[in-house]
C-alpha cells in the first residue's frame, strides 16, 4: 500500500512538471507556475487509477529487458488511459450535450485536450517509477 501511495504521489509531481513545461513554453513562465500547481487536484485520482491499472498490467505486460518492459507497458497505458479519457468525454457529452462526435469532440476539445501531455507522461513516468522503487525495496547484495 505504500508503494502505490508513494508511486502514484510521484507519478502526479511528475505530471504536474509536465503540465508546467508544456504550458510554460506556450502561455509563459507564469501561467505554467500556476498550470503545474493547479493541475495536482485534477489529476490525483486519475493518477492513483493509472497505478491501479498499471498493477493489473504489470502481471500481462513484462520483458526481460527493463527499457523494453517499461516502453511496453508505458504505451499500453498510455492506450487505456486515452480510451478512458476519450469515453469519459464521450458520456460527458451523452449526459449534458447531445450524443454525437461534433459534441464530443468539442467537449474533449474544451475540458480534456489539456492533460495530454500529464497523460503521456504519467504513462511512461508510471511504469519506471514502479520498477525504480522496486529495485529500492529490494536488498543489494
Amino acid at each position: 500500500m505504500e508503494q502505490l501511495i508513494r508511486l502514484t504521489l510521484l507519478a502526479a509531481i511528475g505530471g504536474c512538471f509536465a503540465m508546467f513545461i508544456f504550458v510554460s513554453a506556450t502561455e509563459g513562465l507564469a501561467m505554467g507556475v500556476l498550470a503545474g500547481l493547479m493541475s495536482f487536484g485534477n489529476i490525483i485520482l486519475p493518477t492513483l487509477l493509472a497505478v491501479v491499472l498499471h498493477r493489473l498490467l504489470t502481471a500481462k505486460i513484462g520483458l526481460q529487458n527493463d527499457i523494453g518492459t517499461v516502453l511496453l507497458q508505458g504505451i499500453a497505458l498510455y492506450v487505456l488511459m486515452m480510451v478512458a479519457i476519450i469515453s469519459w468525454a464521450v458520456g460527458e457529452a451523452a449526459i449534458f450535450y447531445t450524443l454525437t462526435w461534433t459534441e464530443s469532440k468539442a467537449v474533449y476539445g474544451k475540458e480534456f485536450a489539456g492533460f495530454q501531455p500529464v497523460v503521456l507522461a504519467e504513462a511512461f513516468l508510471i511504469p519506471a517509477l514502479h520498477l525504480f522503487l522496486k529495485k529500492e525495496s529490494q536488498p543489494s547484495g
